[in-house]
């Protein structure tokens, strides 16, 4: 794989409104990790995943973003300026496609979603791609013994939990032709309605002191 394509998923982010579908503007990072090294349906592959830094929605930094499906791609440093959004683990726009395993992903980005690249980010988008698709597992003979454990790891903590798939936004990266790329997963600061509350609250607070200190 070219190292200007990231190879296919959906980015899920942290505290987001809740059973919305928007058009947002994704800028997708130029920094991802390379090379994962997978087995899909019994086929070798090398590919490029998550965490794919530095991404924004909406001008709003992510914290990370991993991806769904290493079958699609998207390009490096691009913008998708009519990207869908939701948060009921639906892909794919309008109507789309729910994600296999939607709980079982988020689960894994709640307990081990990371920035960066590293071992950590590898075994964790090899871990989401197999709870996608049962066929993609990795590739053992070229990963390192380090991603291998945490993989192994994360795999048998995950277990039967589900996360609370609501908790993520499913990001379909699209142009304003309506094509439709690699769909993402990533977390998100808090939502800027949540800090606008929390700046109003903080002034709020400082008028009243000074009007208290004006009356002593």
């Amino acid at each position: 794989m070219r190292k200007a394509i990231i190879a296919s998923g959906i980015a899920i982010a942290l505290l987001a409104t809740v059973g919305m579908a928007r058009a947002d503007s994704l800028y997708v990072g130029s920094s991802y990790t390379y090379p994962i090294h997978i087995v899909d349906n019994g086929v070798q592959k090398t590919v490029g995943g998550g965490s794919i830094d530095p991404s924004t929605l909406n001008g709003t930094l992510l914290k990370y973003m991993y991806c769904i499906n290493p079958d699609l791609e998207i390009s490096a440093g691009t913008t998708y300026a009519n990207t869908i959004v939701t948060t009921n683990g639906v892909i794919g726009g309008t109507p789309g496609h729910g994600v296999t395993n939607a709980g079982q992903i988020a689960w894994l980005l709640g307990n081990y979603g990371t920035g960066g690249q590293g071992a950590n980010a590898y075994a964790l988008q090899v871990a989401i791609w197999h709870e996608e698709d049962s066929t993609i597992t990795m590739d053992t003979f070229h990963s390192t013994a380090q991603e291998i454990g945490l993989y192994n790891s994360y795999l048998s903590s995950l277990g039967g939990n589900t996360g609370n798939v609501s908790d993520f936004l499913w990001i379909t990266p699209q142009n304003s032709c309506g094509q439709i790329f690699q769909e993402q997963v990533g977390a998100v600061p808090e939502p800027p309605t949540l800090l606008l509350l929390g700046t109003c609250l903080a002034v709020f607070a400082a008028l009243r002191l000074k009007a208290r200190q004006a009356k002593g």
